[in-house]
Order: C-alpha cells, then structure tokens, then sequence
C-alpha cells in the first residue's frame, strides 16, 4: 500500500472518529453564538423537551424562556408553549454553539502532519488521534445541560428571564431570536 493511500485512510477514519461520537446539536442554525458572545445577547439557550402526555412522548424545542413555580416556559418558532415540570421526562438544554469542528480540524491536521515524523510517526499519530478525539468530544458536550440530571432552578440560569417571567410582560410579545 502506497503512503498517500495510509495517509487518507488514517485521515478519514479520523474524522469518523472524531465527528462520530460528538453531541448533534438541534437548535435552529444561526441560533446558537459562541460563548464568547452569549453573555451580551438578551435570548435564552436553546431547549429540547421531552414530555410525558397520556402515555405518549412528544418533543418540544426553541428558547427556553423562564422557569416559573411548576411552569417551563418555551418559545418555538410558532408560539410560546407553557409546560407544567412535572409533565417533563428529559430536557437537554444547549446554551452556546461549542464550535468543535475547530478542534476536529486541527486533530486532522495534526494527524496528517504526523507523516513528516518518519518512524515518529508511529507515536504521533496516535497521540494525535487519542488527544484530539477527547477534547473535541468533550468541547461538543461541554454546552450541554440536562433535566433530570440538574434542577430547574440550575437551568434556570440560561433562560431568557432567569427569576421568572416579569411581572407586567405581555408573553404574546416575546419574538424568537432571528
């Protein structure tokens, strides 16, 4: 087998690798801003609900608005839906785009640039492969929360109105982030 056909073999299992056992992300494209940018915006994170309705589920995401007493609040693209926490099987709660695919990038750079090591390579390919694989699957979690695993009061931290809903606040006036 010729070096270039090992060096795309080791290439594309790496990115089977690597983008195979990361978090899929659901929200809206364009919703989610890099953590760098969350902390100036006025939105909630993005949230995916699994309810328990009559013995059947049913899935609710958009902006996590508020949550209130026994209310989650959440606006999807069509309307705000108000759910009682009780009702709630699983919530998975999204709150910056994790940008992994930088990481996921550079491990297959680095994989690639491995081949100039000659018999190096035989250690750095691995290392290349072992690191880069848990920081991008760790940076592709990093973002996510999850109900039951923390309270609603913890959650509530990345909601639009994280103590509640305002009093006064016409909730037919809340428009999803664009």
């Amino acid at each position: 087998m010729r070096i270039d056909r090992i060096a795309t073999l080791v290439i594309a299992l790496l990115m089977i690798m690597i983008f195979g056992g990361c978090a899929a992300n659901n929200a809206t494209r364009g919703y989610l801003s890099p953590a760098s940018k969350v902390q100036q915006e006025a939105y909630g994170a993005w949230i995916e609900v699994d309810t328990l309705v009559i013995s059947s589920a049913e899935q609710i995401s958009g902006e996590f608005i508020a949550f209130q007493g026994v209310s989650v609040y959440v606006l999807t693209a069509d309307s705000l839906v108000v759910l009682e926490s009780e009702k709630i099987r699983k919530a998975t709660l999204t709150s910056f785009d994790s940008q992994y695919g930088i990481l996921a990038i550079w491990t297959i750079l680095g994989g690639a640039s491995s081949f100039s090591h000659g018999f190096g390579a035989i250690i750095s390919i691995p290392v290349w492969t072992i690191t880069g694989l848990i920081a991008t699957i760790g940076q592709s979690y990093s973002p996510r929360t999850t109900y039951p695993a923390e309270d609603w009061s913890t959650l509530s931290r990345f909601a639009r109105y994280p103590q509640g809903v305002p009093t006064g606040l016409d909730l037919r006036t809340l428009k999803p982030k664009q």
